[in-house]
C-alpha cells in the first residue's frame, strides 16, 4: 500500500515539474510575443500618422495645383482679351 502511494506521489511529482517547465516555456514565448506586439503597435502608430501627414500633404498639393490651372487659365483669358483690344 505504501510503495503504491509512493509510487502516485512520485509520479504526481515528475507531472507538477513538467508542468512547471511547460508554464516557464509558455511565460516566455508569451512575454516575447507580447514584446513583439508592441513593436508591431508603435509601428502601426507611426505609418498611420505618416499617412496622415501625407494625406493632408496631397490635399494641399492640389488645392495648389488647382490654384495653379486656374491662374493659368485666367492669364490666358487676359492675355487673349488683350490681344483682341490690340487688334
Amino acid at each position: 500500500m505504501l510503495v503504491d502511494i509512493k509510487i502516485t506521489v512520485s509520479d504526481i511529482l515528475r507531472k507538477i515539474s513538467k508542468l512547471t517547465n511547460e508554464v516557464a516555456e509558455l511565460r516566455s514565448a508569451f512575454h516575447q510575443q507580447k514584446t513583439e506586439l508592441t513593436a508591431v503597435k508603435t509601428t502601426l502608430a507611426k505609418m498611420t500618422k505618416q499617412q496622415g501627414d501625407l494625406e493632408t500633404e496631397l490635399v494641399a498639393s492640389r488645392k495648389t495645383l488647382a490654384n495653379k490651372r486656374k491662374e493659368s487659365r485666367n492669364s490666358m483669358i487676359f492675355k487673349t482679351i488683350w490681344n483682341n483690344i490690340q487688334e
